[in-house]
């Protein structure tokens, strides 16, 4: 049963007998052996007779044949091309729907990548024209968008920004100053301005290594007429600078004289204003 093409197995006509000769006569031909259950047999790859040492006669041309199909299409690929000039209208767009996509993926790194793809694709020619005009956008954004941790986020890509001279301190700086002169109005419209602009001054100031100073906080307040404005804007600088580093010695290094723009000589004169700085927890900057 297990060989019925035996002895005692079913009877074949002549044909099929015949197939098994001519099977078994082309196996033979081709150096293999044949079999009526598998077929032609075929040596194990791994085997190796013994005069498989000898160096082969047959010529090395398919290997390069092999190798030739893949320079081929190397050369057929056509060659990467660089975008051309964006417009500044179009410059602009791709800038605001880079702070948008920042604020939805929170990824500050792929800003970054963004810009400098501007630059090495050729789509702007002017690296720091670039980070200037950004820079500008974003501190704008910060205000237009007026949450806290949005803001946040905006200032970790300008600190990038600078790490990776994209832009300096002193368009960031002028930037703010600007802000600053119209904060009378602006607060008003914006009640969160103050914080927002005061927590990225701070951050300026504690990044900067010295280029930017408490005293950018009585250049900018001198710019304003009202005292009430100025020290809304200038509380939550300096709350914000005790909040994420060492303010005693900040206020120590630096020396601000707060008295010198945030004196109400009609409500008070300086007792008063000691008594607003301990309230406010500021008792540090009364010298």
């Amino acid at each position: 049963m297990m060989f019925p093409e035996g002895p005692s197995g079913p009877q074949n006509d002549g044909w099929e007998v015949a197939g098994r000769k001519k099977k078994a006569g082309e196996a033979q031909a081709a150096g293999a052996t044949y079999s009526a259950l598998t077929g032609p047999y075929v040596p194990n790859a791994s085997f190796q007779r013994p005069d498989a040492h000898k160096p082969s006669a047959a010529p090395a041309a398919p290997a390069a044949e092999a190798a030739s199909p893949p320079a081929a299409a190397a050369a057929a690929a056509p060659a990467e091309k660089k975008a051309g000039p964006l417009s500044q209208e179009d410059l602009v767009k791709k800038l605001d729907n880079l702070l948008e996509e920042l604020v939805n993926v929170r990824d500050p790194k792929e800003v970054i990548l963004s810009l400098e793809e501007f630059v090495s694709t050729g789509q702007v020619a002017d690296k720091e024209a670039l980070g200037k005009q950004f820079a500008e956008k974003a501190i704008t954004f910060i205000i237009d968008k007026s949450n806290e941790k949005d803001g946040d986020l905006v200032t970790q890509v300008l600190l990038q920004m600078v790490a990776k001279s994209m832009v300096g301190w002193a368009p960031m700086v002028e930037q703010v100053k600007g802000i600053y002169e119209t904060m009378e109005d602006l607060s008003l419209d914006v009640p969160m301005a103050p914080k927002l602009v005061g927590n990225l001054v701070a951050a300026f100031i504690l990044e900067s290594k010295g280029e930017v100073t408490m005293a950018l906080v009585q250049e900018c307040c001198l710019a304003m007429e009202d005292i009430f404005t100025r020290r809304d804007s200038a509380v939550p600088v300096f709350k914000a600078l005790k909040a994420k580093g060492p303010f005693m010695k900040l206020v120590m290094d630096q020396k601000p004289d707060v008295k010198a723009y945030l004196v109400d000589d009609e409500g008070g004169g300086l007792e008063e204003l000691q008594k607003f700085l301990e309230k406010e927890g500021l008792s540090a900057l009364w010298s």
